[in-house]
């Protein structure tokens, strides 16, 4: 319905000149044919609604040129940028001073550029209310953090723990900051917290876990808490062996990665509250920050499915190496959006290569031949399913 509204008032603001009406030259039927800035206004929210974010970012950029006095318009195209990974977002963001989104990006190309300082003043400037009340304490923390004010970040967090909201994401990022920190008493602590926070294991959750678990030298936790967390899940059994190799690294290296978590955990909670386009933004952030975040392209992919966008989901995968902890996940992801594509041929090729790889697994074969069966190939079907 905003949709709507939103084109009815552009429709009124430019007027009869936006646009044409014409005899289809197939069937003389009469049909729309855009023009102009309305034209490009129309083409653009078409192509966000089918996530040709490309597109859709170009033709309502196009239109904000023609017609640049329209508030309206001037955020749809930065957002549409923002969804594009346009670098022109960064120049939009500048002259939308009102939109929470572009201070999100003009303090997230502080932090690259290691200017400290202006990204915390950025992200202290946030409204304190909604969705950026919750990012505020986290933003601000990483910004100090970074700033080499590791004790004005644990305070900063600990003041928002006071305040009894969204104590599970504030007490994992106050263990994280300790951990770069060397502040190793209040790091134990505090990842101890979190997990009872928490209540559960997530997949990012067991990775940060994890990782503290093997640089403190328990081995044998460490491949407890990865069996916990890839427990009943097939795909993740594959990459088990993987994720606790892992763990010997540090799942957060600076600052900057910290800044990647938050937008992730804030666009999990969201998707769960069918927040979908404000987790989309977020993500997007995320892989701004940090482009090889597979758990950031796992859970934006997945957004892309369930919103029936395989194509996009795919593109989001297509960068995560074969040498990631997760390749095994993502392979099997792959294979399900080649699938829905019709892409028969490569889905199986590539299930067929994870169960080379993974002997011990039954889920590759019994995947491909699941597709087989589906489109009644039902010999293939029954050769794969017997290799399986």
């Amino acid at each position: 319905m905003r949709a709507r509204l939103t084109l009815l008032a552009l429709a009124a603001l430019f007027g009869g000149a936006a646009n044409d009406y014409g005899p289809d030259p197939a069937d003389g039927a009469s049909h729309f044919v855009g023009t102009g800035a309305f034209g490009d206004y129309l083409t653009g929210r078409s192509a966000l609604q089918h996530a040709d974010l490309q597109v859709a970012a170009d033709r309502l950029e196009a239109a904000l040129t023609l017609e640049p006095g329209l508030p309206e318009l001037a955020n749809q195209a930065f957002v549409a940028a923002v969804l594009a990974a346009k670098p022109d977002a960064v120049r939009m963001a500048a002259s939308l001073p009102d939109n929470p989104v572009a201070r999100l990006v003009l303090a997230n190309r502080e932090a690259k550029s290691g200017n400290w300082r202006a990204a915390e003043g950025a992200f202290d400037g946030l409204p304190l209310n909604g969705l950026t009340q919750a990012l505020r304490p986290l933003l601000v923390a990483w910004a100090q953090h970074g700033d080499g004010r590791p004790g004005a970040a644990l305070a900063t967090l600990q003041d928002a723990i006071q305040g009894g909201r969204n104590r599970p994401v504030l007490t994992l990022h106050a263990a994280l900051i300790a951990d770069l920190a060397g502040r190793r008493e209040d790091a134990e602590r505090s990842y101890a917290a979190a997990r009872v926070e928490y209540g559960g294991l997530n997949l990012r959750l067991g990775q940060i876990l994890a990782s503290w678990q093997a640089r403190a030298g328990d081995a044998p936790g460490t491949e407890r808490l990865v069996a916990d967390m890839v427990a009943d899940n097939g795909e993740m059994s594959m990459a088990r062996q993987s994720l606790v190799a892992e763990a010997a690294s540090p799942a957060v290296r600076n600052a900057t990665d910290g800044l990647a978590e938050v937008y992730l955990a804030m666009a999990a909670t969201l998707r769960q509250q069918n927040g979908i386009d404000s987790a989309n933004v977020l993500l997007r952030l995320a892989l701004d920050l940090r482009p090889g975040f597979t758990a950031a392209r796992l859970l934006l992919s997945d957004i892309q499915e369930a919103a029936k966008q395989p194509e996009a989901a795919l593109d989001t995968l297509a960068d995560v190496p074969d040498t990631d902890a997760l390749a095994p996940v993502v392979q099997v992801r792959r294979a399900g959006l080649m699938d829905a594509l019709d892409q028969v041929e490569p889905a199986v090729a590539s299930l067929e290569a994870l169960a080379a790889q993974h002997p011990d697994r039954p889920e590759p074969l019994a995947l491909a031949g699941d597709i087989f069966r589906r489109r009644s190939r039902f010999a293939e079907a029954a050769a794969v399913f017997a290799v399986g």
